[in-house]
């Protein structure tokens, strides 16, 4: 990865957990912006990505998506599109704004696992998410849709069902 972060590069990291079933960071990076496209109330989040990739003239969906959860606001808007009862919110008068990415990141997890009953195994660390290797990014990622398959059913509508079969025409033999 060449493009720094916020606070420097990542550190990449060749194990076992940057690579599962022969998808790479970037399939499984790619995967997650083509799924958060889905999540309602995601778009400006997207637009804001694909606006700094611009800027900086990157196409690493890795760099992008690690900076865009950094933000921390991404993750509420992740939570509240699984229409909780009490929306996550950061309140501007309480939390200084150096601090909100990381409030909002704090406020996600708690939520995920006394809100959601997320298994803590399947949640990542706020040292993953601001730390600089893959390894913890991959587990941020993997917390995520598509990747977590239990977050994701929160935050979509369930497919519609499949129409009914048409009638087959009767056959005179």
């Amino acid at each position: 990865m060449d493009g720094p972060l916020s606070t420097g590069g990542p550190v990449a990291e060749d194990n076992i957990i940057n690579r599962r079933g022969g998808e790479s960071m970037y399939q499984t990076c790619m995967n997650l912006k083509k799924r958060l496209a889905e999540v309602p109330g995601f778009e400006p989040h997207l637009a804001e990505m694909e606006e700094e990739d611009r800027a900086m003239g990157s196409t690493d969906p890795v760099a992008s998506l690690w900076n865009c959860f950094r933000k921390g606001i991404p993750l509420i808007t992740l939570f509240n599109a699984s229409q909780p009862d009490e929306p996550l919110e950061i309140d501007p008068a309480k939390v200084p704004e150096a601090k909100r990415p990381k409030a909002a990141a704090f406020k996600f997890l708690q939520a995920c696992l006394q809100d959601m009953a997320f298994p803590q195994q399947d949640c990542f660390l706020i040292t993953d998410l601001y730390g600089e290797n893959t390894t913890g990014f991959m587990k941020v990622s993997r917390a995520l849709p598509p990747q977590s398959a239990h977050f994701f059913s929160f935050c979509l509508p369930s497919p519609p069902p499949p129409p009914p079969p048409l009638p087959r025409p009767a056959t005179n033999v």
